[in-house]
């Protein structure tokens, strides 16, 4: 756990919207390190750079643990409308297929080496279902 200064305040108050916070596992990026891109944590705008849990594996509808703040999982992997500086360099952007998007349900202090933790899963976060 790092000192206090490192600890982020933008999961503290839950909201409306299905993409509040995105997430991408530490594991997808260093893929990408090792075919020789130049990338790390937050280069591929997340919000939450991961460890701990399978993060591609993520369905909708999950929830996570990050740090104090309580997460639910609204969508899987987004349309890329314009070719982003890592897709003009690689041919490949790893958004699209492994990133994963999340509102916030319990808002809580977030910081750097915090895990995420698989924290169940709610029908009723699926759309159309009540």
């Amino acid at each position: 756990m790092e000192e206090e200064s490192s600890r982020f305040p933008s999961m503290r108050t839950p909201g409306r919207g299905g993409r509040q916070i995105s997430l991408l596992a530490r594991e997808s990026i260093e893929k990408r390190r090792k075919m020789g891109l130049d990338v790390g944590p937050g280069d591929f705008a997340e919000n939450v750079t991961g460890e701990g849990v399978d993060i591609p594996a993520i369905r909708v509808g999950e929830r996570v643990r990050v740090g104090e703040a309580l997460l639910e999982i609204t969508q899987v992997g987004k349309e890329c409308h314009d070719r982003c500086a890592i897709y003009i360099q690689a041919g490949d952007c790893v958004t699209p297929r492994k990133g994963v998007f999340a509102r916030a349900l319990r808002g809580g202090m977030v910081a750097l080496g915090d895990l995420v933790e698989h924290a169940g899963w709610h029908p009723s976060a699926l759309p159309g279902e009540k």
